[in-house]
């Protein structure tokens, strides 16, 4: 994208569809912690914006595979970080 320059805007994420408390537990699960690591129950009450259940707001990354590739699962992309993150003394 930075060689050619497209303009215009461009979605680019890693592929699969997730959330926030989904991510956190996967992180968790790679560093080895407890299963309550991430717990719906260790969320303050009354701390979110309350969100329709069928609204949703991932991103289409349709635009950036059809003209290059599709990037990897978002699962791959974490455990990539958190392996960096680990090789550099940054995760505990």
């Amino acid at each position: 994208m930075v060689r050619e320059r497209p303009g215009g805007l461009w979605h680019v994420a890693n592929t699969g569809t997730t959330t926030w408390f989904d991510v956190a537990r996967y992180i968790g699960e790679i560093l080895g912690r407890d299963d309550d690591f991430a717990t719906q129950s260790r969320r303050p009450t009354g701390t979110g914006a309350p969100r329709h259940p069928t609204i949703r707001s991932d991103l289409s990354i349709d635009r950036f595979t059809s003209r290059w590739s599709a990037t990897p699962g978002w699962r791959d992309g974490i455990t990539r970080l958190i392996r960096d993150r680990a090789s550099r003394g940054g995760v505990r």
